[in-house]
């Protein structure tokens, strides 16, 4: 039987977020998402049967917020405004005259 909510929030918060930071690469977004996990673990929880690992179902629960929660287009905007980032920087870089 798993722990009550706010232990599997104590021992998996962490990871959820570093989970969501990395798809996403937006803080606040993965602190929305991570807080939707948590929620739909409280909500699922009474209904939660032990036949696999505790990890699993939470990460499972991750992987489906992150397929029908997050706002594709705010995703792919970032994305897109760290490569112009990224690329201005590089031709800033590429501009400067040799020392």
């Amino acid at each position: 039987m798993p722990a009550d909510a706010a232990d599997l929030f104590a021992r998996y918060a962490r990871s959820v977020y570093r989970y969501f930071h990395q798809m996403t690469g937006r803080p606040d977004l993965a602190e929305d998402l991570t807080q939707q996990v948590f929620l739909r673990i409280v909500r699922s929880l009474p209904r939660y049967e032990a036949r696999g690992c505790e990890a699993g179902w939470v990460f499972r629960i991750a992987e489906n917020v992150l397929r029908t929660e997050r706002p594709i287009g705010r995703i792919r905007a970032s994305a897109r405004a760290r490569c112009a980032r990224l690329a201005a920087c590089s031709a800033l870089t590429l501009s400067r005259p040799a020392s």
